[in-house]
């Protein structure tokens, strides 16, 4: 009887801790709390002068593709122009405006070339609040919301001779499997283990 209830106890154990050591895997698997909504933003548009606000009578066009990292705030892009009315002085994008509206700069697109047509591209941290928008979470908020604008400007048109509202997408955050909880679930496995070899051997 003895060795009957021992058994049950022994085989409870072992269940016991395959329970938890399943619950262990699946929530270190999760997603932690850091990785949620961090994903990469991917963002593109098309520049023209009829997308300017007002509108420029220039035809000259340009395309950019722009992402943005929430949680370094770092900014990359590629972009490319052709047919300005004048050299290109600056380029940019601005936030937070919906279409129809203006707004101030977030990050300067730098190192345009200084020429009517060209492909560029680089990269920038930036620093927040210091730009119109209040936080790098902010930003990301309004880029996905449709309320940011490229353009480039020119001297024939300082305020910006092309412009394209940005259409952005978040990439998904990728599971981060938490080191703590895979060294408890390995724990939780190797103990049971442990145990019934010890009772084996006696």
């Amino acid at each position: 009887m003895s060795s009957s209830r021992n058994g049950r106890f022994a085989g409870l154990g072992v269940l016991g801790a395959a329970a938890l050591l399943l619950g262990l895997l699946f929530v270190g698997l999760l997603p932690s709390a850091h990785a949620a909504g961090s994903g990469l933003i991917n963002c593109s548009t098309t520049l023209t002068g009829a997308g300017e606000v007002p509108p420029t009578t220039s035809t000259a066009t340009g395309t950019v593709s722009y992402t943005f990292d929430p949680l370094t705030a770092m900014s990359t892009w590629s972009v490319t122009f052709a047919g300005l009315t004048a050299l290109a002085t600056a380029a940019h994008v601005h936030a937070p405006a919906p279409p129809g509206s203006n707004a101030a700069v977030v990050v300067p697109l730098t190192t345009i070339p200084v020429a009517t047509s060209g492909t560029y591209s680089g990269s920038t941290t930036t620093a927040f609040p210091t730009t119109s928008e209040t936080s790098a979470a902010q930003y990301a908020a309004d880029l996905l919301a449709g309320k940011a604008y490229a353009n480039i400007h020119t001297s024939n048109f300082p305020g910006g001779e092309i412009r394209g509202w940005l259409s952005c997408t978040q990439a998904s955050s990728v599971p981060e499997f938490s080191p703590t909880i895979g060294a408890l679930a390995f724990a939780a496995l190797v103990f049971p283990l442990a145990a019934g070899l010890r009772r084996i051997r006696n």
